[in-house]
Parts: C-alpha cells; structure tokens; sequence
C-alpha cells in the first residue's frame, strides 16, 4: 500500500476550500446556470462525488458510499438539467466531508484489491486504485476551478 497522504490532504483542502467558497450561497445560487454553460455549482459538487464514487469504488468492484442515483446522474456526460432539491443539496454538502473521510479509511482497510483499469478521455491509464486516487485529485481540482468561476456569475 503506498502513502497516499498527499493526495488526501489535497482533497481535503479542496473539499474545504468549496465548503467555504458555498458559504452563504443560497440553494438558487447553487443551482444557478449561467448563460451558455450546462452545470451549476452544485452539479459540479454533485459530479466531484460521483466521480470519486466510480473511480474508486465501483471500478474496485464496490458498492459507493453514496446514494447510486446520485452516481447515475452526476457521472460524465452527465448536465445539469434540473434544478436540485434542498433536500439533496443538504444531503450532497454532508457528503464533502463523509466520503473523503470513507474513502481514506476503506483505502487503510485495503479495501480497494480488485481494480479494473480504464483509460482517461486525456488518454491517461488508471491502473490501480492508487492511480484512481491521484486522478480524482486531478479531477476535483479541475472543477473547483469551476466552482471559483461559477460562484462570480451567481454572485
């Protein structure tokens, strides 16, 4: 098992870094769309997770530790076409924490041995869960980016 301290410290400090940036945002303005784009802020908190979900545990052949509806309708390909509910978006917020926590717990149980690869739309190879790991990193950072720009349209 490597040391993956680095990139659970990178994903904490993202999650907190959104956490902060929704602050006072209201429900409108998370499920705001701006003007030629199709995600919110709260798709992109909706698409980190679900992603997260199948990199590392669906494909680990693993049930995710959140809502599989949720994971249906956030993975790639995925828009927001909808606005989302108080009720899930409460429910997607308590989950920035829950899963970076579960994740890094279940990664220290060696929860994640069977791992079936895939390749990255950038043409990278996920080979192990560990690759997983660091390309969810990757990823989330890539839509907290999103999140920054989107919270100045809704603003």
């Amino acid at each position: 098992m490597k040391d993956m301290t680095i990139n659970f410290d990178a994903n904490l400090f993202s999650r907190n870094k959104i956490n902060n940036l929704i602050e006072g945002l209201t429900n409108e303005q998370l499920n705001t769309i701006p003007n030629q784009l199709n995600h919110s802020i709260i798709w992109n908190i909706g698409h980190i997770l679900a992603m997260q979900q199948i990199v590392v545990y669906k494909l680990s052949g693993q049930a995710p530790a959140i809502k599989e509806e949720l994971v249906e309708k956030y993975k790639t390909g995925s828009t927001a076409t909808t606005a989302v509910s108080d009720t899930e978006i409460d429910y997607l917020k308590e989950q920035l924490s829950k899963t970076l926590d579960q994740v890094k717990k279940d990664y220290q149980k060696g929860k994640f041995k069977n791992y079936k690869a895939f390749t990255t739309k950038a043409g990278v190879e996920v080979k192990n869960v560990e690759d997983a790991i660091s390309f969810h990193t990757f990823h989330e950072g890539i839509h907290l980016g999103w999140i920054m720009q989107l919270k100045k349209l809704v603003q």
